[in-house]
């Protein structure tokens, strides 16, 4: 935590209630983070949620559809790009909003209230059950429910929108597949697109009974500056249970490997040619937002926690995600200890 003015008795137990509150909304997702997600050739559900404005969706109209916030959010640029357009547009709102944030949108979109979760933390169980996601997300479904093209967990929709035109101009044939890939919950982290002679010892860290992958670029990732700053406690404890503690960070101009001060094996993965974001090994791991964390069991991905940083009357906590972190490698080592 940063620490800010000191607390009187009752704000400092409202500070703790509202860090445990999330912590725990963040344990709640990685739970959510196992499932497998809808996906490109899949059937789209009718969704039965609360229609806030706008006509009830037709299902049997080709369909794009958003999940995500409201003001900001990149779902809003999309749809503000679509305005008029012929296809139905519709955005399932997940996280708390104020009523007059509504109005951002354009009125052909229909807005779906898809809020729940802890206390509006998290994706809602009924959208996570329909849909299989934990954050901002993105389809166009065609006139028989099949989705056409998906970014799932993944807030950037320019792909999406260039989906959406092939598709207005030419038709579903036009689609292009998302190149997005899901790496599913219990298999290893592919190590094809690390050079050889580092995958050895690398190999060797993700296969212990417990590994906590760190996901991370400083290059153009604000959060990613400073976030492990906050967890060099946590760090020393995995260490001393034994679990392996790993950092692969987009970025810099080659591969290299290297154990850091504190004891992390840090991998450096450099971008796509001509990316200024996209690393390759990320990308082959699924990777949808960052700062993030995966843990593996054995080598094998058992989900992820994501980011979360709350600020109470201007002081920023940022060991959330710790915190969270530690509650599930806690849960995971006690199972496999038990085994």
């Amino acid at each position: 935590m940063t620490p800010g003015a000191r607390l009187s008795p009752e704000e400092a137990r409202f500070v703790e209630q509202e860090v445990n509150r999330h912590t725990a909304a963040l344990v709640e997702k990685f739970a959510y983070s196992r499932a497998t997600p809808l996906f490109q050739g899949d059937s789209f559900p009718e969704l039965p949620f609360p229609v806030l404005r706008g006509d009830a969706p037709n299902w049997s109209r080709a369909t794009v559809v958003t999940v995500g916030g409201t003001t900001g959010s990149s779902a809003l640029t999309l749809h503000t790009q679509l305005a008029g357009k012929d296809i139905q547009k519709v955005h399932v709102i997940f996280g708390p909003f104020m009523p007059q944030e509504l109005d951002a949108f354009p009125t052909d979109v229909a807005l779906l209230d898809g809020t729940g979760g802890e206390d509006g933390l998290n994706v809602s169980r009924e959208l996570h059950d329909l849909l299989g996601i934990t954050g901002t997300s993105g389809y166009l479904v065609g006139d028989d429910r099949t989705v056409l093209f998906a970014q799932v967990n993944k807030g950037d929709f320019r792909a999406l929108g260039s989906a959406v035109e092939s598709f207005l101009q030419r038709g579903p044939e036009a689609v292009t597949p998302s190149t997005q890939q899901l790496l599913p919950i219990g298999e290893p982290l592919p190590l094809a697109e690390v050079p050889t002679e580092l995958q050895a010892d690398l190999s060797e860290a993700l296969s212990k009974p417990v590994t906590l992958v760190f996901l991370s670029d400083r290059t153009w990732c604000d959060t990613c500056k400073d976030w492990l700053d906050h967890a060099d406690a946590f760090i020393a404890s995995w260490r001393e249970r034994g679990y392996g503690v790993v950092l692969v960070e987009g970025g810099g101009e080659r591969f290299s490997l290297e154990r850091l001060a504190n004891g992390v094996l840090k991998l450096s993965a450099p971008h796509l040619p001509g990316s200024p974001t996209e690393s390759r090994v990320l990308s082959s791991w699924g990777m949808t937002g960052i700062p993030a964390t995966y843990v593996l069991k054995d080598g094998a991905l058992q989900g992820q926690v994501s980011w979360l940083e709350l600020d109470i009357n201007g002081t920023a906590y940022k060991d959330l995600h710790f915190r969270a972190l530690d509650e599930v490698v806690q849960r995971l080592s006690a199972r496999v200890a038990s085994r």
